[in-house]
């Protein structure tokens, strides 16, 4: 494993790092598409990756393309997706690639777009009104041309998936990770660091995705942090639940487990029946 440089240019970073990992993770992990956010629209990277891999990715927005695939869209009849996407689709080429380009409207990301211009002072407000009318939208492409294989709501659906390694991220840089607590001088042991910290992760999403699959076999709920019954608990706020629990020896040989509750066995059920032995509650 080699840790990419906090210094350096994602746009340049990006395509390294792809490079040096594409063919195993197509060959080892069957991965189809690499995704990504705008950093990797380059026309050197998605030009080199054309021949490697499909990908899906966001479009800067400065780009004029960009501009005026988003104007065309504002105009068109766009067909919905959900409550709060739709979209209009055409096609581009950049870096010398075809694409499919997906113009995309968010109705809550219009709402945060018209907060932050608002909340901004400036002389020009005509142009800010100029502006309103494009707030919402942004552009995803993918090489993938064939439909079939991905439409353009799957489109969207892997491209918001990056929100589940972001929010694994987020939890290692947490203070309760305790992250900011060590201080390495030597690269070799900066990596160590990383390596670990990537095996915990590894370990935090296991353990949530398997909550969450148990809960939905056994039609069972948890709370969460608003008190509501969900069947997605993220793993963090279970390990906060969980804290309390105490284990009483008495002379050496009988065990007793405090202060566990029947929230608490739901969530042991889900896991399984090793869970249950462990916290001796085999007979929930």
């Amino acid at each position: 494993m080699q840790e990419a440089n906090g210094n350096a240019n994602d746009k340049t970073e990006f395509l390294n790092i792809i490079k040096s990992h594409i063919e195993q993770l197509k060959n080892d992990h069957n991965i189809e598409y690499i995704i990504a956010d705008s950093a990797l629209y380059t026309e050197k990277t998605i030009s080199e990756l054309d021949s490697k891999i499909k990908f899906i990715t966001r479009v800067p927005e400065n780009l004029k393309a960009t501009k005026t695939a988003i104007k065309a869209a504002s105009s068109s009849k766009l067909i919905k997706i959900n409550d709060n996407y739709s979209y209009y689709e055409t096609t581009s080429e950049y870096g010398g690639v075809i694409q499919r380009w997906l113009v995309l409207y968010s109705a809550a990301n219009k709402k945060q777009e018209i907060y932050k211009l608002t909340g901004e002072v400036s002389s020009k407000i005509s142009a800010k009104k100029d502006l309103s009318k494009y707030l919402g939208y942004f552009v995803l492409a993918t090489n993938e041309l064939d439909a079939e294989e991905l439409s353009s709501k799957d489109i969207l659906l892997e491209y918001k998936g990056q929100n589940k390694v972001e929010r694994g991220f987020r939890f290692l840089k947490s203070p309760q990770f305790l992250t900011d607590s060590f201080y390495v001088k030597k690269p070799e042991r900066l990596t160590s660091i990383l390596m670990i910290m990537t095996l915990c992760l590894a370990v935090y999403s296991s353990l949530e995705y398997k909550i969450k699959i148990g809960l939905l076999l056994i039609g069972s709920y948890f709370i969460d942090q608003k008190g509501k019954d969900t069947q997605r608990p993220t793993a963090k706020w279970v390990f906060e639940y969980f804290s309390g629990i105490h284990l009483l020896i008495i002379d050496s040989s009988k065990k007793i487990i405090l202060n566990l509750k029947e929230r608490q066995k739901i969530i042991l059920k889900a896991l399984g029946n090793i869970y249950l032995e462990i916290y001796d509650c085999t007979e929930f």
